[in-house]
C-alpha cells in the first residue's frame, strides 16, 4: 500500500495501479462522495491508468447513477467488486449496467486483485501500442 485515506464515509487504500475502497456500514453512498474519491484518485494516479476495487465488507446502499461521475475519470479502466452475499451480487449486477468499461464481481479479494492487475496490464499495453 502506498497511501491510506480515511473519510467520514469509509476509507481508501491506494496501491501502485488501483485503489481499494471500504465504505462504512449503513452508509448511503452519494455522488458527492464519489467526487471526493475522484479528487483523491487524481492526486494519487494523475493521468496514469488505474482501477478501483470495492471491497464490500460492510452493508451500505448506493444509487447506481453515481457511476455517471466515472466519466470524469477517463483513466479509470475497470471496477471490481468483492461481494460477501447474494444480495451484494444482485446489486453488483445492477451497477454493472451503469458502467461502460470492464466491471466484474468476485467472492475473494485475491481474485479481484488478479483480475484488476490483468485489466491494467492490458490497458497499458494497448495504450502504449496505439
Amino acid at each position: 500500500m502506498v497511501k491510506k485515506f480515511v473519510f467520514d464515509f469509509g476509507e481508501v487504500d491506494i496501491y501502485e495501479n488501483y485503489a481499494v475502497g471500504v465504505i462504512n456500514e449503513g452508509e448511503v453512498f452519494k455522488r458527492d462522495q464519489v467526487l471526493t474519491l475522484y479528487q483523491y484518485s487524481l492526486e494519487a494516479f494523475g493521468k496514469k491508468p488505474f482501477g478501483y476495487i470495492s471491497n464490500r465488507l460492510n452493508s451500505y446502499s448506493l444509487d447506481p447513477r453515481i457511476y455517471s461521475v466515472t466519466k470524469m475519470a477517463p483513466n479509470l479502466v475497470a471496477i471490481a467488486i468483492v461481494v460477501k452475499s447474494p444480495a451484494q451480487k444482485m446489486s453488483a449486477a445492477v451497477e454493472k449496467m451503469f458502467f461502460d468499461k470492464p466491471f466484474k464481481y468476485f467472492e475473494s479479494f485475491e481474485k479481484a486483485k488478479a483480475w484488476m492487475d490483468h485489466q491494467i496490464a492490458n490497458h497499458t499495453a494497448s495504450f502504449q501500442s496505439a
